[in-house]
């Protein structure tokens, strides 16, 4: 023990003392290194295995879970089920969700058929805990060409003599936001496209042009077209005198392209004049796009 003493202090030129802290440091090192290492080897690995073998089976354990949840809101038919006859009544009967089965009502309002049971699966978002539950009752018969009728949620609880609310009547060239919002299916953010877009056209002069509005599609515009009229007798659209406006006033009307103004311009200046005859035989323009147009041109001087 000495001579590694006398060697420590001879390699690190340290004192007897130093010598002494540096071998008391050593023995508590190699205490812990071994502690480590004797820990490391007793580890249960059999735990480790049984919870690897926990976590590997966790998806199937919540898949069954789920299943087992599910099925319970499954309502087996008692008898077999037509996909083609059924309303949305009887969809929500069997277990699915409202918004599926409204879905299915609409794939079939529109002329969808189910060929085949599994068409089924085909409908958007349709569970597949909801398929495999019915599909041991689906037949499909021969006449497929049968739309079930919609209904209404609270059906039963309306009263029978109740009358329903007139809807509004809005003038879409003199209403403003609080009047448009008024419109069932109109709220701020539409009423403020239909005003803008009134705004660049230079009025309605047709129910229609609202299909055009950002944010109304043709299902929005099946449930506002009777809540609105055209008042162009009270409030008449704006006319652009086509033989006397400049290139950027044509421009800024929606239904003109650069091109066809440039056209337009070109035949006004080598002409003269462009008159209504002329305007409806241009090549340029097809004829839905001049009948869009015409109500929004003035082709003489006098205000007509």
């Amino acid at each position: 023990m000495n001579n590694i003493r006398r060697w420590l202090g001879f390699l690190f030129f340290a004192s007897d003392k130093e010598v002494r802290g540096i071998l008391v440091l050593s023995v508590i090192l190699l205490i812990l290194v071994l502690t480590r290492f004797w820990f490391s080897i007793r580890e249960p690995y059999g735990n480790v295995r049984i919870s690897q073998r926990i976590i590997e089976n966790a998806p199937k354990v919540v898949d069954g879970k789920v299943k087992k949840r599910n099925e319970k809101k499954f309502n087996p038919p008692e008898r077999s089920i037509e996909p083609n006859r059924s309303s949305v009544a009887d969809w929500i009967s069997f277990g699915l969700d409202t918004v599926l089965a409204q879905r299915i009502h609409k794939f079939q309002s529109k002329g969808g058929n189910f060929e085949k049971p599994s068409d089924l699966k085909k409908i958007y978002g349709m569970p597949l805990w909801f398929y495999d539950s019915i599909e041991p009752y689906l037949v499909i018969s021969e006449d497929r060409n049968i739309v079930p009728e919609s209904i209404q949620p609270n059906k039963k609880f309306a009263s029978a003599n109740k009358k329903p609310h007139p809807l509004p009547s809005i003038g879409l060239n003199a209403a403003d936001s609080s009047q448009l919002i008024k419109i069932t299916g109109i709220g701020p953010v539409r009423a403020r496209g239909i005003i803008k877009y009134r705004e660049i056209l230079g009025g309605f002069s047709q129910k229609t042009q609202l299909l055009e509005v950002y944010g109304i599609d043709s299902t929005v515009y099946g449930s506002i077209k009777d809540q609105v009229t055209i008042d162009t007798s009270m409030y008449p659209v704006e006319r652009i005198a086509i033989n006397q406006a400049e290139f950027k006033t044509l421009l800024r009307h929606p239904y003109l392209s650069y091109e066809q103004v440039k056209a337009l311009v070109n035949f006004r200046t080598q002409h003269k004049m462009i008159s209504r005859s002329d305007f409806l035989k241009f090549p340029f323009l097809t004829e839905a796009q001049k009948t869009k147009l015409i109500p929004y041109l003035r082709f003489r001087l006098s205000a007509s």
